[in-house]
């Protein structure tokens, strides 16, 4: 990582389907795009979850909870949670998710990601959504001088902050960054 030397490749141009790695470009679209992660607020609605093309349930304990931004980040990298996906991009564009993907294809673009395409914030159940491990490679290796990303990725678990910590926390279970 440090020199940015690949010791071993094979078929890094292979496409296939990006699943819920598309939360980890949600992840920098949102954090470039929000500019205080930690003061900016989403009140988590029963209404919004159910208003989701897919909702993976990762937001249910915390309706009628108000989340900022980071509490989201954290919550859907550590539980995949495409329901959190769908928070951070109605946040960052002020409820148009259409404008969110676009950010995230243009963003792709600009990192040289030339094989990879997102259909939406978090998980998506079509071949819609694609990448290749070279293109994951670049996105990846943007998100590690990522303050915010290092930070979530050291953790274990998660509870936003003045909620009870018995109800509220969220744990690395089936995720991305589970090692």
């Amino acid at each position: 990582v440090d020199t940015d030397t690949v010791v071993f490749s094979q078929k890094p141009d292979n496409m296939w389907y990006a699943g819920s790695l598309a939360e980890l470009m949600t992840f920098l679209i949102a954090d470039e795009t929000i500019q205080e992660p930690d003061t900016v607020t989403f009140k988590v609605e029963q209404s919004f979850i159910r208003g989701l093309p897919y909702t993976d349930g990762c937001l249910d304990k915390f309706v009628g909870q108000t989340l900022t931004a980071y509490d989201l980040m954290a919550i859907m990298l550590l539980t995949s949670g495409s329901d959190a996906a769908y928070a951070l991009a109605s946040l960052s564009t002020d409820g148009d998710t259409k404008a969110f993907v676009d950010l995230m294809n243009e963003r792709a673009a600009l990192l040289g990601c030339d094989s990879t395409g997102y259909a939406s914030p978090g998980m998506h159940e079509t071949s819609a959504q694609y990448t290749t491990c070279r293109d994951l490679y670049k996105l990846y290796m943007t998100l590690l001088k990522n303050e915010h990303y290092r930070e979530i990725m050291k953790l274990k678990e998660y509870t936003p902050e003045g909620l009870d910590a018995d109800t509220y926390t969220v744990k690395v279970e089936t995720s991305i960054l589970n090692p």
